[in-house]
């Protein structure tokens, strides 16, 4: 770690030695959420320190002044006017990388901005988190590819190969040097590295295929197709050497340019793979970043923050969750498409759902942003609540328009809310005024 981060970090310590008041730790649903607050929790509960912890779909502000906790710590939520005002009266903490929409000098805060890079994609509140943790405690070196595995899933490795760049790419060079995350080059991979082609094709997250997907069958048809040479599609991937890899994603990207991939999205498919010895079995860190964003989503949060403050991570069964995610993904997202649940606006993809799956729209709308379809922008949406709709939206690279912007404008005027990122937001709109809100946003692009 840099001295210049060092030293801004040790400004946040005293937050934690000044007393011993209980905390309150609010976390987002979503991989780099789970990990941030994982890993301030665990340094409270070394510290002992009192708290209690919870995962939310959203922040409501009105429950975090109503509580009865003085301190609190908000880790991987948008900075609000409605949160900054809560400042005024209780001691907050916010560690946050998603562009600042309300008046930080109220709060404590943690961020890219504070740091002096004006860059939310160089962070993610997991790096972030490790970074004061580690500034705190040495020994929490030791979650460096955890706060890696936040920022695989927030899908900030965009550098030359899928590499990281400004704080990210700190934490991975720190966790290279001591031995704990390994990066090689070779076709990007999300299962185990002793995969075949087929089944590395079938679970690709990024590009994604919605014909291919959890489909090994359907995958070794496309690879023949691609004329992949037959001695190689039954040889486990780290048997495949570095140059034949190279090989079969020019034979992929050629195919996949007829078919109407982006280039940005066909770069994707080649870069550099992450493992790690973190875990006995699992190396890929890929793979357990998507096993840890499908615990957060399903709430299934507490045997995995139960194994971490026990150290037993090393054997902890990410290949149940890694499996649930396929399954959802192919009974509810898959089936949808199947169905044809989508309405095109001139710039906008929209797919929505029946019934409450809200906590996947996000993962949903980063799968389908990585396919071919090639509209500017992607919403997906589901039923929250009674009476509203969650939406997610992702944008490509075909236009400028800030996302995060536009979802807290338009949502406002339509008795919602919403924010995030210039290429990635979300919003809350009520049912009546759904068609109200996609057609302003396609307007407004």
């Amino acid at each position: 770690m840099s001295y210049e981060f060092e030293s801004k970090l040790e400004n946040f310590t005293k937050f934690f030695d000044e007393d011993f008041l209980p905390f309150l730790l609010v976390g987002h649903y979503d991989a780099d959420g789970l990990i941030s607050l994982s890993i301030i929790a665990k340094l409270l509960y070394i510290k002992k320190i009192p708290f209690i912890f919870r995962i939310s779909e959203v922040l409501n502000a009105n429950e975090i002044k109503e509580s009865a906790f003085y301190k609190i710590i908000i880790v991987d939520f948008q900075i609000t006017e409605e949160i900054s005002k809560i400042g005024e009266e209780k001691r907050i903490l916010v560690i946050d990388h998603h562009p600042i929409r309300g008046d930080a000098e109220r709060l404590m805060v943690i961020h890219p901005v504070v740091l002096g890079i004006n860059d939310d994609v160089s962070s993610c509140s997991s790096t972030l988190s490790y970074l004061l943790a580690r500034c705190i405690d040495d020994s929490f070196i030791e979650l460096s590819p955890l706060a890696i595995a936040g920022a695989l899933e927030d899908r900030l490795d965009r550098e030359d190969k899928r590499g990281f760049r400004g704080i990210n790419k700190i934490v991975l060079e720190e966790a290279e040097e001591v031995g704990l995350i390994n990066k090689e080059e070779g076709l990007i991979c999300y299962g185990d590295f002793s995969e075949t082609l087929p089944d590395v094709l079938a679970h690709s997250f990024e590009p994604f295929f919605p014909n291919l997907f959890s489909s090994r069958e359907s995958a070794l048809e496309y690879l023949k197709g691609c004329d992949i040479a037959n001695d190689l599609l039954d040889k486990p991937l780290n048997e495949i050497q570095k140059e034949q890899q190279a090989e079969i994603g020019k034979k992929l990207a050629k195919r996949m340019l007829k078919e109407g991939f982006r280039a940005s999205i066909i770069e994707k498919i080649y870069g550099y793979n992450y493992s790690t010895s973190m875990h006995s079995k699992y190396r890929n860190l890929r793979f357990i970043a998507k096993s840890i964003d499908f615990i957060a989503r399903s709430m299934n949060y507490g045997e995995f923050i139960d194994v971490l403050f026990k150290d037993r991570l090393h054997h902890f069964s990410f290949e149940k969750y890694f499996n649930e995610y396929i399954n959802v993904i192919d009974k509810i997202l898959l089936r949808s498409m199947r169905e044809k649940r989508k309405k095109e606006y001139k710039k906008l993809y929209f797919l929505s759902f029946e019934g409450k799956i809200d906590r996947y729209v996000g993962s949903f709308a980063n799968l389908l942003s990585s396919s071919n379809i090639n509209k500017p922008v992607i919403v997906i949406a589901s039923e929250f609540g009674k009476d509203m709709y969650k939406l997610s939206l992702r944008s490509n690279n075909s236009i400028d328009a800030d996302l995060g912007s536009l979802a807290s404008i338009i949502s406002k005027k339509l008795n919602g809310s919403g924010g995030g990122h210039k290429h990635a937001s979300g919003a809350i709109v009520p049912k009546e005024n759904l068609n109200a809100f996609l057609e302003e946003l396609d307007a407004s692009l």
